[in-house]
């Protein structure tokens, strides 16, 4: 179960303060509905990826809740590309990926957490911003991981896209 539709949302802002607190108010929100039925309900753990330390203590604190998958956004800060923003294939984000290895919790990759997917207007329009502005992005913490050896140094680690269909794949 995804934060989806205004739950996206969370993390479509650069201010990495307050979306850590609506992730935080998600997890929070999703376990106290779906924590009782986790035998047929499985909610996913929303993480804010911005601030490595309070990534990490939010994993510890949904792992003890009794989370089971976390969903990151495609890009640790949200807009458009800036190479002076950290990505998920730097080693400063090992710890993270310890800490989520050492908790076995899956990750997912959301469509659209990236960065704002109506790039394009007009004749089209739609299509351009589905395929292009939304699917083609949330491939990239999976290449940023693979690239950089993320699965080898961690290999219990276990990551996933959502909805962003298998287009990709023959890419990869």
């Amino acid at each position: 179960i995804f934060p989806n539709g205004p739950g996206l949302m969370m993390w479509a802002t650069k201010d990495t303060a307050f979306v850590h607190a609506q992730c935080q108010v998600w997890n929070d929100w999703a376990w106290e509905i779906c924590g009782p039925h986790k035998k047929r309900c499985n909610p996913a753990a929303a993480l804010a990826t911005a601030d490595i330390d309070a990534s990490i203590k939010e994993v510890e604190r949904v792992a003890k809740m009794g989370y089971r998958i976390l969903t990151l956004p495609s890009k640790p800060v949200y807009g458009p590309p800036d190479v002076s923003d950290p990505n998920y294939n730097l080693a400063m984000y090992d710890r993270l990926w310890a800490a989520i290895q050492d908790a076995d919790l899956a990750i997912t990759y959301h469509v659209s957490t990236g960065r704002d997917p109506r790039g394009a207007r007009s004749a089209g329009g739609a299509i351009i911003n589905y395929v292009v502005h939304s699917l083609s992005p949330t491939i990239e913490p999976i290449v940023n991981m693979c690239s950089a050896g993320v699965f080898d140094r961690f290999p219990k680690l276990r990551a996933g896209t959502i909805e962003a269909n298998a287009g990709w794949i023959t890419w990869m």
